[in-house]
């Protein structure tokens, strides 16, 4: 899964690389804002790290955590020894997903309209709230737990994108 979100993130930084050979003289864009959708979400926390023409993003039932949700997700799993049993997690996979949430450390003066139900049991909004209270006050964040949403885009969180760009663009 990593390997497709840095291939997700090359594909972005490539695409703003060469936007301009598309759109001319029209305009100049110099910043991003870019909105992605559960495993997209994942994607969208690692391009807010890596890619600094992205000022914005909104998360829509993605988490910043990865570590913790498959943690929590596999188990007893996690305890295993590498190559012994394939049912354990490999110790370099887990240090690869520790790698990937601490590099979202980094995250710093963007604005982050982050999107949960919380009727999710797929991503839970617990394991996106530990980097909002870490890293939310460096950044500017509209944290969303809507209560009768689960894993979904709702009607209620598409209103709250509307206002959040109407207010952001303003």
């Amino acid at each position: 899964m990593l390997a497709m979100i840095d291939g997700n993130v090359f594909d972005i930084e490539t695409v703003m690389k060469y936007l301009k050979v598309y759109i001319g003289d029209r305009f100049t864009p110099t910043e991003f804002v870019m909105s992605r959708l559960s495993l997209g979400g994942y994607t969208a926390w690692n391009i807010l790290a890596n890619v600094q023409a992205v000022r914005a993003a909104i998360i829509i039932v993605g988490s910043p955590n990865l570590t913790d949700l498959l943690t929590e997700r596999l188990g007893h799993a996690v305890d295993g020894e590498d190559g012994v049993d394939s049912t354990k997690w490999p110790t370099p996979i887990s240090a690869m997903y520790k790698a990937r949430d601490q590099s979202l450390a980094q995250i710093d003066g963007k604005h982050v309209l982050i999107l949960n139900g919380a009727l999710d049991a797929l991503v839970p909004s617990r394991f996106t709230l530990s980097w909002v209270e870490r890293y939310g006050s460096r950044n500017d964040v509209s944290f969303n737990v809507f209560e009768n949403t689960g894993h979904w885009l709702s009607l209620e969180m598409m209103d709250t994108i509307v206002e959040w760009v109407l207010q952001k663009t303003a």
